[in-house]
């Protein structure tokens, strides 16, 4: 029953609102009508006060959707459910408005990371780039990008492709700032010799779709140099083609385990204060 209702939640609200803004419609056009010759003479004030009243129903509205989403958000509520509801997040935080997205849902949704089910984290990456263009810039920066980030190292590949995924349609988007965005395709290249072909198809997509939205220049300038010691050829537009056509073998998946096991000892090694004697 819970996801079958977060299934069609915002729908549920979208047509709550029609009904309302039909309301509101209905009483400015009797108001019109039974005002039409004092339009002058006070029909002002009434108006206002119509006005008025619609802001403060659509405000509760959206405090009574906002409720229910934060409490079908926590931990404790099923991953399905969770699931569904972020197939419609975009169409939710569209109802919501940008500022309670910013302050509410961002800081909420981005918590579904730590939960230990793949499935909802993929969930995640897929449908969060909508929400992403409706929030804005800076809480793109500020919160997304890193958890996007921190999907990039997810210990489940799929979850790994759908971040890539994400970071592409972001780079379409062209929701990233020049400098943001040679940082994304700096963070996106070591994938280009991962041993998953999910993972390099997808790495190639985020370089391909960032290329696409820097001028001639700046392909020059600041991608030529990224890129082309990681490539077998030298590419001249960085098409997905292109780039596909000039990738070097992979790594063998056994000596990246080896690798990771080799960097976490490093790192636990220094986190200890130096090898034990």
């Amino acid at each position: 029953v819970r996801q079958a209702f977060a299934a069609n939640l915002a729908r549920i609200a979208e047509t709550a609102r029609r009904f309302l803004e039909r309301a509101q419609f209905g009483k400015q056009a009797d108001m019109v009508r039974q005002h039409a010759a004092a339009v002058g003479a006070g029909g002002g004030g009434e108006e206002l006060h119509q006005q008025q009243s619609y802001d403060e129903k659509l405000r509760a509205l959206q405090k009574l959707v906002l409720d229910v989403v934060i409490g079908m958000l926590p931990g404790e509520t099923s991953s399905f459910v969770r699931q569904t509801l972020l197939r419609d997040i975009t169409r939710l935080c569209l109802f919501l408005g940008r500022a309670t997205t910013s302050n509410f849902i961002v800081p909420l949704i981005i918590t579904f990371l730590n939960d230990p089910d793949w499935r909802l984290r993929c969930c995640f990456f897929r449908h969060i780039a909508g929400l992403a263009a409706f929030a804005g810039m800076m809480s793109l920066e500020k919160f997304l990008l890193p958890c996007i980030y921190q999907g990039l190292t997810d210990e489940e590949d799929f979850v790994a492709v759908q971040a890539l995924v994400c970071l592409a349609s972001l780079c379409e988007l062209r929701l990233f700032r020049k400098a943001v965005l040679l940082q994304v395709l700096r963070r996106a290249r070591s994938f280009l010799f991962h041993p998953s072909p999910w993972l390099r198809l997808s790495c190639v997509a985020v370089l391909a779709a960032g290329a696409c939205t820097l001028d001639l220049v700046d392909k020059y300038a600041f991608l030529v140099p990224l890129l082309q010691p990681l490539l077998a050829y030298e590419c001249a537009s960085f098409t997905e083609e292109e780039l596909l056509r000039s990738l070097r073998p992979p790594v063998r998946r056994a000596s990246l385990d080896k690798a990771l096991l080799v960097a976490y000892a490093t790192a636990m090694e220094c986190a200890s204060g130096g090898p034990s004697d």
